[in-house]
C-alpha cells in the first residue's frame, strides 16, 4: 500500500508525495518491524529529498531512543544515519552519544564492525585520532570481519596516520 508507493515516490525524487504516504503508512501499520523500516525511509526522505535535517533526526531517533536493545538492521542504520547527520553539522559529542546507544560489548559480527567504523569516523572528524585508531584497529582485530570492512578500516588507519594531529 502506502509504504510501497512512498518508496516509489522517493525513488522518483518526489519527496513531498513520499512523505505523505510514509505518514499514512506509519499511522496504519501495527507491525513494529515494518514501522522501523518506515521510519528509516522517512528519515532518508526528509534528509535527502526534503532537506529537513531536524525532521530526519526525529524519524531516525524514533527507531532507537526509547529502546533498551538495538539489534535490527534498520535500527543500526537509523543510529548510523543520525550520527552521520549530526557529524556533518559539527555536533560531534551528540553524534558520539548517538552511536553509543549501541552496546559495543554485546554487538557482534557485521554490525559491530560497521558501527565501530562509524564511531571511528566520528572520532576522527572530532580530532580524536587515537580513539578513532582504536576503533579501526578493533575492526581489524576481529577475525570474523568481512574483507570489505577490513579494507575500509585499513584505508582509514592509513589516512589518519598520514594526517597531522588535529
Amino acid at each position: 500500500g502506502a509504504f510501497a508507493r512512498a518508496k516509489a515516490y522517493a525513488i522518483s525524487q518526489n519527496g513531498n508525495a513520499a512523505e505523505a504516504d510514509l505518514q499514512a503508512a506509519l499511522a496504519h501499520t501495527p507491525d513494529p518491524r515494518i514501522r522501523t523500516s518506515i521510519l528509516l525511509t522517512m528519515g532518508s526522505n526528509r534528509e535527502l529529498l526534503l532537506h529537513d535535517d531536524e525532521g530526519a533526526l526525529r524519524a531516525y531517533r524514533r527507531n532507537f531512543q526509547s529502546k533498551t536493545n538495538i539489534g535490527g538492521a534498520d535500527e543500526f542504520h537509523s543510529v548510523q544515519k543520525a550520527a552521520e547527520l549530526l557529524m556533518r553539522q559539527g555536533k560531534f559529542n551528540e553524534a558520539l552519544a548517538t552511536l553509543n546507544v549501541v552496546d559495543f560489548e554485546k554487538v557482534t559480527g557485521f554490525w559491530r564492525s560497521v558501527m565501530l567504523l562509524s564511531r571511528g569516523d566520528t572520532l576522527a572528524e572530532a580530532g580524536m585520532k587515537m580513539k578513532a585508531l582504536a576503533d579501526y584497529n578493533a575492526v581489524l582485530a576481529d577475525k570474523n570481519t568481512r574483507a570489505a570492512l577490513r579494507k575500509r578500516a585499513e584505508e582509514r588507519i592509513s589516512r589518519l596516520n598520514q594526517s597531522p594531529e588535529k
